[in-house]
This record gives C-alpha cells, sequence and structure tokens, in this order.
C-alpha cells in the first residue's frame, strides 16, 4: 500500500470537505509529494485523530487536515530534513498565500 501527502486547495470544486460521495472526493494535488510519505501520512492522521489539526476522512482512501501555510511549515519541520523537505517549504513559503487556508491531504492507494 502507497501512502503519501500532498497540498490541496479548498477552491477545487470538484472536492467537498463537509460532504462528498466517497468516490474521488480529495482537491486536486497543488503541491510536489511530500517526502516520507509513510511517516508524513501516519503523521498526519494522528494529529487529526488527536484535535491537533481540524480533518477528516473525506474518501475511502483520503484525509484532509484544513491549514494554514505557517502549519504545514510546521508540519514540514516535523519532517526528517531532506532536500524535498526543503523543496516543500519554499513552496510553502513563496507559492501559497499566507492569508488563505489549504489541505493537507493524505491518500493511500
Amino acid at each position: 500500500m502507497l501512502l503519501d501527502i500532498y497540498i490541496g486547495t479548498l477552491d477545487d470544486s470538484s472536492f467537498s470537505y463537509e460532504g462528498g460521495n466517497w468516490s474521488g472526493n480529495i482537491p486536486k494535488k497543488i503541491s510536489p509529494w511530500f517526502p516520507e510519505g509513510h511517516k508524513a501520512f501516519r503523521l498526519l492522521l494522528e494529529k487529526i485523530k488527536n484535535n491537533e489539526f481540524v480533518g477528516r476522512q473525506v474518501d475511502w482512501g483520503g484525509w484532509a487536515a484544513i491549514v494554514t501555510p505557517d502549519i504545514i511549515c510546521l508540519f514540514l519541520n516535523e519532517l526528517p530534513a531532506s532536500e524535498k523537505r526543503s523543496q516543500l517549504l519554499r513552496f510553502a513559503k513563496e507559492q501559497l498565500n499566507q492569508q488563505k487556508e489549504y489541505v493537507l491531504v493524505g491518500i493511500e492507494s
């Protein structure tokens, strides 16, 4: 089983955080894949379960947490240091609107 995480947007009209039919109900990917996919996925689910993140299961194999770019950076800093992590930190700081909320999406496939 493959476990991965990426950043999605709440602006995706094909995604419904509150509802949806659980048939591909995950937002489109706007970021590179996170490093350490299995570790990142498990950490995301732990934070949702412990109510550290506002999140829920939104699809059979998908979970979503609504977060700000600052929270994304804090989350990334909990993962082991790597070039991929550095690239994602730059992406979050430079490409995301700091006044907007995004979705951390964990998927299993």
